[in-house]
Formats: C-alpha cells, sequence, structure tokens
C-alpha cells in the first residue's frame, strides 16, 4: 500500500514527514478533499481572506520529497466584489 505524505501551505509552510498508508488514487483525493474542507471549517480560513492561497500536496515522500501526485489550491480574489 503506498504511503502519501500531506502538506499544507498557507501564509507558512507545514511539511509532513510520517505520512499515512492509503490504497489508491481514488481515496488519496477523497481524503485530500476532506482534508482542505476540515481546515476552511476550523481557523485556516482567516488567512485566506487575507490573500494568502491555501494550498496542500501529496507527494510520495516525507518532507515534500518526492513525486508530486496530488495537488489542490484554493484562492480568493480580495479585489472583486
Amino acid at each position: 500500500m503506498p504511503r502519501r505524505y500531506f502538506h499544507f501551505q498557507n501564509g507558512g509552510t507545514t511539511l509532513d514527514s510520517e505520512g499515512v498508508d492509503l490504497p489508491d488514487m481514488a481515496t488519496t483525493r477523497t481524503e485530500a478533499a476532506r482534508t482542505i474542507a476540515e481546515m476552511l471549517r476550523e481557523d485556516e480560513i482567516d488567512t485566506l481572506w487575507h490573500g494568502h492561497p491555501l494550498r496542500l500536496w501529496v507527494t510520495e515522500g516525507p518532507n515534500g520529497a518526492g513525486k508530486t501526485v496530488l495537488a489542490l489550491r484554493v484562492v480568493t480574489d480580495v479585489n472583486s466584489q
């Protein structure tokens, strides 16, 4: 079972050194979507409204190393209204 590492950037960067075993890409996509949704429900959303994109990327190696297998980015256009 492949080990996937979930990294975050939102004004600062958090790299995953432990990872999680996931059976396939479908499960990896589901876990990434759940993680982003949870971050948006919690305190990570405050920096998003101040112009800092929220980025999650998943790699095959720890600490941002290895092939990136998935990336999600949430941005706001604070200038449009």
